[in-house]
């Protein structure tokens, strides 16, 4: 009898630890898995605030360069019509004050 109850005994601590092992190897699996998805979402996130941003700057680049581009433009064309206006009077001017020729 103590035989068998010194058996049952020892039976119920193996098969105790046997489930403390299996808990234990499921929560450090749990820990790691949640770990590891964590550094995933940071890890994802840097990536595309960079992106974002490589977007924005790509953006604000091209939009400077056309800004540039149009105030050149518009001193070129400023330019172009000053000379058509004063090519065009001093001529109209020479008729009016030296009479017709």
């Amino acid at each position: 009898m103590d035989t068998t109850i010194r058996l049952e005994g020892v039976t119920q601590r193996v098969l105790m630890r046997w489930t403390h092992q299996g808990l234990s190897l499921a929560f450090t699996r749990w820990q790691e898995n949640s770990e590891t998805t964590k550094r995933l979402r940071i890890v994802t996130q840097r990536v595309l605030k960079r992106w974002t941003h490589q977007g924005l700057a790509l953006g604000f680049t091209r939009w400077q360069e056309n800004v540039e581009t149009t105030r050149r433009l518009r001193t070129v064309t400023q330019r172009v019509l000053k000379r058509w206006t004063h090519q065009v009077i001093p001529p109209a001017t020479y008729c009016v004050t030296s009479g017709p020729p």
